[in-house]
Formats: C-alpha cells, sequence, structure tokens
C-alpha cells in the first residue's frame, strides 16, 4: 500500500506465502512441544530408575549391615562364653538356642536380624522321618537359629584313615556309625531319583515310606569311602568296595571317584549312590554329617547322631538307648533344668541313672566329648516394606568358627550372598 492508500502490486503476490507460513509456525511448535515433552518423559523415566536402583543399593546395604551386627553379636556371644572358660557345651551354654540365657536375651537381640527363615536349621528334633515320634517335640529351639554347634553332627574326616599312604584304612568305627545314620535318617524312596523309576533304570520292589535297610544302608556307606580311598587301602569286606565306581552309572552319566579327602559336607551329592538322590534328601543327610575333625558332642549331638553311636555299638538298628540319652540331655517343654554332662563321671552318674547299659556308656565316654570346639554362624539381614511387610532385600552371612585357646575364635570359612 503506498501513501495515497493503494496496494502496491508486489503485495497480492507475497500475502499467499505469508499466509501460508503460520501453518508451518504452528507445526514447527507442536514438534518442538512434542520433542520437549518426550525429553521430560525420557528424564523423569531415566531419575526415577536412578533412584530406584539407589534405593535398592541402600537397601542391599542395610541389609548386610544388619547381618553383620547379627554376625558380630552372635561371634561376641561365643567368646563371652569363652571368657568365663567354660568346661563344658550343653543346652544350658548362652549361644544354645535350648537354653534360658539365649531365649531371655539372645533371641530379642536378634530379632530385628534375622526372622524365622534363618539359614541355619538346629536339626535337634527327635527325628524328622517318622511323625508320630515327631510329634513329641524334645526339643525348644525354633526352627532356625543363627549359632549352631558343628560337634553335635557326626564327622567323617576320619572315615578313611592316612589317606594316600602305605597304612590307608577304613575306621570301622565311623563306618559302621556312618552306616546306622544313613539306615536311620533315609528311606527306600530316597534311591529313587525325581525324574522316576523308569528313567533311572532301577527295578524296586519295596514299598513306600520304607526305612533304608542296613544292608544297603552300608553299601552306600562303602561307596563314600571308594569316593576317598586310593588302592592302598587295607581294609577289607563292606569297608573296602573297589567295585563301587564300576557300578555306579545306574544314571548312564560318567563317574570317577575323587580319591581324596572331603572338602565339603555337600560334596556327597556327587558321590555315587548319593548323587541319585533328590537335593532334600541331600539337605536332611548334610545336617548331621560333618567333615570337620572333631569329636562329637554328646550334650548337643542330634538324635540321629546318637542313634548312629548306639546302634554300631548293640548292632541293633531298632536300639532304644538313643532316646534315654537324648531325654536326658535336652530340656522338655517348659522345663528350665537339665542335666548336662561336665566331667568324665557324669556319664555314668546321668546316663546310669536313666537305665542305660553300663558297656554302652563306657562306649559313649571313650568316643564323644561334654565340650565343643567348632561352631556355624549364620545370619539373614532383611529390609522390609513397612506398608506391604514384604521383603525388600536380604543379604546372608555365614563363618564357620573353631575355638581355640581362650576367647580365640579361628575363621575356617566365610560366605556372604
Amino acid at each position: 500500500m503506498n501513501l495515497m492508500g493503494h496496494r502496491s502490486p508486489g503485495f497480492s503476490r507475497i500475502r499467499p506465502i505469508l499466509s501460508g507460513q503460520g501453518g508451518i509456525a504452528l507445526l514447527m511448535v507442536l514438534v518442538v512441544i512434542t520433542l520437549l515433552a518426550t525429553l521430560v518423559a525420557s528424564f523423569t523415566e531415566t531419575t526415577q530408575k536412578h533412584l530406584q536402583v539407589t534405593q535398592s543399593y541402600k537397601d542391599r546395604l542395610q541389609a548386610y549391615w544388619a547381618a553383620q551386627s547379627g554376625l558380630q553379636a552372635a561371634v561376641a556371644l561365643l567368646r563371652l562364653d569363652a571368657q568365663v572358660n567354660r568346661e563344658h557345651d550343653g543346652a544350658d551354654s548362652p549361644w544354645n538356642c535350648e537354653s534360658e540365657v539365649y531365649r531371655e536375651f539372645v533371641t530379642p537381640l536378634l530379632a530385628n536380624v534375622f526372622c524365622e527363615s534363618s539359614m541355619i536349621e538346629p536339626a535337634l528334633l527327635l527325628t524328622e522321618t517318622h511323625p508320630v515320634e515327631a510329634e513329641t517335640t524334645l526339643s525348644r529351639c525354633p526352627p532356625a537359629a543363627p549359632i549352631l554347634d558343628e560337634n553335635r553332627k557326626l564327622s567323617l574326616f576320619r572315615l578313611v584313615t592316612n589317606v594316600g599312604s602305605m597304612q590307608e584304612q577304613t575306621d570301622p568305627w565311623t563306618f559302621d556309625r556312618l552306616a546306622y545314620l544313613l539306615q536311620y535318617l533315609l528311606t527306600e524312596e530316597d534311591l529313587v531319583p525325581p525324574e522316576g523309576e523308569q528313567a533311572s533304570g532301577l527295578s524296586l520292589d519295596f514299598g513306600r515310606q520304607t526305612r533304608l535297610r542296613i544292608d544297603k544302608a552300608r553299601e552306600l556307606a562303602g561307596c563314600l569311602v571308594d569316593w576317598v580311598d586310593t588302592p592302598n587301602n587295607r581294609s577289607r569286606g563292606p569297608q573296602n568296595p573297589d567295585t563301587a565306581e564300576e557300578g555306579c552309572p545306574l544314571d548312564d552319566l560318567p563317574y570317577q571317584a575323587k580319591n581324596g579327602m572331603l572338602d565339603s559336607i555337600d560334596e556327597i551329592a556327587l558321590v555315587c549312590g548319593f548323587r541319585q538322590m533328590p537335593r532334600t534328601t541331600i539337605e536332611r543327610l548334610t545336617r548331621h554329617l560333618t567333615v570337620y575333625d572333631l569329636v562329637t558332642n554328646i550334650n548337643t549331638a542330634t538324635y540321629p547322631v546318637l542313634h548312629a553311636f548306639c546302634a554300631a555299638f548293640l548292632q541293633d538298628e531298632n536300639e532304644t538307648e538313643a532316646e534315654k540319652v537324648y531325654r536326658a540331655l535336652h530340656p522338655v517343654a517348659d522345663v528350665v533344668s537339665m542335666d548336662v554332662i561336665r566331667r568324665p563321671t557324669d556319664y555314668r552318674d546321668i546316663l546310669g541313672g536313666v537305665g542305660l547299659n553300663p558297656g554302652l556308656i563306657g562306649h559313649l565316654q571313650g568316643s564323644t566329648v561334654y565340650v565343643s570346639s567348632f561352631f556355624r554362624v549364620g545370619i539373614y539381614g532383611l529390609v522390609f516394606d513397612t506398608e506391604t511387610g514384604a521383603v525388600r532385600a536380604r543379604s546372608r552371612l555365614q563363618m564357620d568358627l573353631r575355638r581355640e585357646r581362650g576367647q580365640q575364635l579361628g575363621l575356617l570359612y566365610y560366605r556372604e550372598d
């Protein structure tokens, strides 16, 4: 438009172009807004993920240090127990889940550190294979405990002595005790792999839930001997089964014995006859067996281990003496006082008082101890969601300790996960 109010001829040509640019500008604005929204959403999501990762790391760290605090509290309890120069360990020991001290002080102390699904099971029930007997519930222990006595178990360390030397031989007492322990804990159906009889090629002619025969238990004990020993083994008969390695592959898998000492009790899951068993069966056995070089503590021994000692001496798988020993040394229900063997003379004073076989008393006195030196400490550190009660983080710590002179505790094994 000129000064006189008349439009310039060129303006009519520019106007359509300018009018079209309005749509382009709107489109550009929308694109920019979309990009900004995407960036904001992406940034928000990334921030939330970082917060979640940070919270998860914080939870795991809290669970770990909660477990560490419980572990150190348990170790301090063991050191305190050693500080008072205890000459025995039993149901009255502060670290023992059966003691009054443990129930009154230790349980509240560790209440926020581990729950009833703690990693360690006391295995102090009268039996695990017969529900009718288990109903007697001799033990007052919770389903799980942070401190356990490894001396409650049967040691396989001396199953084969002088391994690799010309004096190598199977220890007859350890062999027999192992056989009777297996006979007590296992049933015939435990020998069937989870996939069933047909897949394993086994032909079974026995009923379900049938306790293992002692001859079969000796065969399994022989498989463990064959795993450990070398051709130098001087023992004879079932205590030196040289053919176990040849006849093992019932599952059509290669097999070769180790010919060396057991490094861990879990290693029995690799042994002929045991490797076909369900994992739950192996776990049942490991509650009563150990590879540490120790002597069983009669005060804390599990019932199956006591049965193994008594049955091996009496050569009777149906013996009832073990129950007398167990009832004499473990508190029942709400009974506070209990008998504990503190000195050699207590074997006859206490066990003789419950009508135990005199010859068996002497055998137990010569083959067991009443003070423990090996302990396993296991703690779960847990972090809960306060609103839902769900576990947000879990940390497991385990430590195997050996009590040495004074308050010293030597570390044998440590694990965290």
